[in-house]
This record gives C-alpha cells, structure tokens and sequence, in this order.
C-alpha cells in the first residue's frame, strides 16, 4: 500500500498523539523524533503530559513495543494499532 495515498494513522509513544503518517514523514519529519515507526517525541509533547487513560504505562508501553517490533512497516504498525485499539 502507498503510504502517501492513503490515511494512516500513528501514534507518539511518548504522549500517545495520534499523527498521520503521511505527515510524519513529508509534511513536518523535522518536529518528529523518531526511529523507524517509533515515534520518541511529537510536536504535542513540550505542551501535553501523556495521556491518563487508567493505564497509561501499559498503553504507551505497547505502543512502543510494537514500533519497535515493526521497524519501517508502518502500514503493519498502523494496523496493530487498530487491532489492539491503542488508537
């Protein structure tokens, strides 16, 4: 799948933002820490404290563990999301 022709949505794994990939990777890549799908710090990050969803830790802990599990697939990523509703 193309990845620019398409809405694929991420999430930081700092804050839990959640960022097309589209803009990620062309529209702002320079206000986006990151390696590979793992987003380390969104433009929302300086202004906001990580999201309190009553397990924050287990939310944002996966949402690392899977960027790191999927390298540079963010279409496999942005689906794991999905399926795991971290979204």
């Amino acid at each position: 799948m193309d990845i620019e022709k398409s809405v694929i949505d991420v999430a930081c794994a700092r804050c839990g933002e959640t960022w097309d990939v589209y803009q990620v990777l062309h529209v702002q890549p320079q206000n986006f820490e990151r390696r590979g799908c793992l987003i380390g710090r969104c433009p929302r990050c300086p202004e906001r404290v990580p999201m309190d969803d009553g397990v924050p830790c287990n939310r944002l802990g996966m949402i690392r563990v899977l960027a790191t599990l999927h390298g540079e697939n963010w279409y496999s990523f942005a689906c794991d999301l999905e399926d795991f509703q971290l979204l």
